[in-house]
């Protein structure tokens, strides 16, 4: 019984290995998948716009309170600005 185990298990490992080098750069649709959703590098966040500090507007650094509101008040101020980067 164990050996038939192994085996299945080592056909499907095989089985998704050969799926992913036929398909693995396109979506379940068959579109290409774009390279740059692939692109795993950082991005300097300097150049993203405009900081939002949430403590800037009223929010406190107190992790026990539910600030769900002002935080979001932050997160409309940034949209309606045109956005940026909420921190």
């Amino acid at each position: 019984m164990k050996t038939s185990k192994k085996l299945a298990c080592s056909l499907l490992l095989v089985m998704a290995v050969a799926w992913c080098r036929a398909y693995g750069d396109v979506w379940q649709d068959g579109t290409p998948v774009d390279s740059w959703f692939s692109n795993a590098g950082k991005i300097p966040v300097e150049t993203l716009g405009r900081h939002y500090v949430i403590t800037d507007y009223g929010v406190e650094k107190d992790s026990t309170k539910v600030q769900t509101a002002e935080i979001q008040h932050v997160i409309d101020v940034a949209a309606r600005e045109g956005g940026g980067v909420v921190v």
